[in-house]
């Protein structure tokens, strides 16, 4: 019985990430990249690396909501993230290389 009531609760928590992990990711990725700015905006004075680590952490999160919404319907979300997978490096994992560019 728990087996069965742990293998429902984990294909709920894929759902929900399936449904909503894309916008969510963009969504808490674009708040702390603002955050980090302007955490680095105040901290002129004493800079640290910390608002440098979470600008990484939210352009990742930010990169990667933009891919799972086009792996989800197979087409970009915007033209700013069409062109930053269209770099070399990242365009290995460009789910919409064969198809249409932004919609």
């Amino acid at each position: 019985m728990i087996i069965v009531s742990a293998l429902a609760l984990l294909a709920l928590v894929v759902l929900g990430i399936w449904a909503f992990g894309g916008a969510l990711a963009r969504f808490f990725g674009g708040l702390l990249i603002i955050s980090s700015l302007w955490s680095l905006v105040l901290v002129v004075l004493a800079p640290t690396i910390w608002p440098f680590l979470y600008l990484g952490i939210g352009l990742s999160l930010w990169l990667f909501g933009h891919w799972h919404y086009a792996v989800k319907y197979h087409i970009w979300k915007t033209p700013l993230a069409c062109r930053v997978f269209a770099f070399r490096a990242l365009r290995i994992i460009d789910p919409t290389r064969h198809r249409a560019r932004i919609r």
